[in-house]
């Protein structure tokens, strides 16, 4: 069972793909009678995601669920403070609490975060993922590490 805090980009991202070609149909919805073009595109969106395994296979303990919430605090924090991106929520379920990060830059993104997760001292089993492109992007490449090697 997952309970989600604030829903998730990746669970939208097929339907943000649609977004272009119902914009692009007139006001009475004909696609045959498009509008005019939008502005210029905005930049692919990256992602930071990352998996903390908890110590039981369903939702951790409260202790866990507090030290996480404090650590999304952090999290937050060190985004905004380096302009990185946004932080988006999370998911428990399944044994793992999944934070969601989005930006511009997966690097940079990261690089405001790492401090925050390596001090947090998270359990074997804790990765990371990056993801260099938007979630609809098939072609989005992705790299995963642990964080505790």
């Amino acid at each position: 069972m997952l309970l989600r805090r604030m829903p998730g980009r990746d669970e939208v991202g097929a339907l943000l793909l649609l977004l272009p070609a119902f914009l692009s149909c007139s006001p009475d919805g004909d696609p045959g009678k498009p509008t005019k073009p939008s502005a210029a595109k905005k930049s692919p969106e990256h992602a930071v995601i990352v998996h903390i395994k908890l110590s039981n296979d369903r939702m951790g303990t409260e202790k866990e669920r507090k030290d996480l919430q404090a650590l999304e605090t952090r999290l937050e924090t060190a985004i905004k403070a380096r302009q990185a991106g946004e932080f988006d929520g999370n998911e428990f379920g399944e044994g793992f609490c999944t934070l969601y990060m989005y930006g511009s830059d997966a690097n940079a993104l990261f690089a405001s975060v790492e401090p925050a997760l390596r001090a947090a001292n998270l359990p074997q089993g804790s990765y990371v993922i990056k993801r260099y492109g938007s979630a609809g992007d098939p072609k989005a490449r992705e790299e995963r590490f642990d964080l505790k090697p």
